[in-house]
């Protein structure tokens, strides 16, 4: 008898551990209100080296299901031009790798990606990344223009 009672226990326990796990929906989806931006402001104030751009396009959202009580994850998809002289400076001051197109950029966005080899560098993501914001930066090979995932929150 006692070890049905030790079973039922378990049993119960588990089911109050896995039945909140059941009720959460994937959590790394974009959702976004679908308006395509222009504005500098809120690039520059999440990543002050976009101060220089002279123009962006760019979506934003959060991540993660809206029905889940808490903190949430913003993120902003752009792409962004900047004078040729600071990607002349960028390109010299950092060693890229040959990078695909970032499999999590929002489709809306992909029509502004320009045609050709986009790069990545490691050291220029961590430079460019401010605490809660996270950047990916995607130079776009022989043109003035930048593809930048920011994620974080505040």
């Amino acid at each position: 008898m006692e070890s049905v009672r030790k079973l039922r226990l378990a049993f119960g326990l588990g089911i109050l551990v896995l039945l909140p796990l059941a009720a959460c929906g994937p959590t790394d989806s974009k959702a976004t209100d679908g308006v395509e931006r222009h504005d500098l402001g809120p690039l520059v104030s999440r990543v002050p080296e976009l101060a220089v751009a002279s123009e962006a396009t760019w979506y934003s959202g959060t991540v993660g299901d809206p029905r889940v009580p808490g903190p949430s994850t913003y993120w902003i998809d752009a792409v962004v031009t900047l004078p040729r002289v600071v990607m002349e400076t960028i390109l010299g001051q950092y060693d890229f790798a040959q990078a695909d197109v970032p499999a999590d950029l929002i489709p809306e966005l992909l029509p502004e990606v320009p045609n050709g080899r986009l790069m990545s560098s490691e050291a220029l993501n961590a430079s460019w990344s401010y605490f809660p914001w996270f950047v990916s930066v995607y130079v776009s090979e022989g043109t003035d223009r930048l593809v930048v995932l920011i994620i974080g929150g505040n």
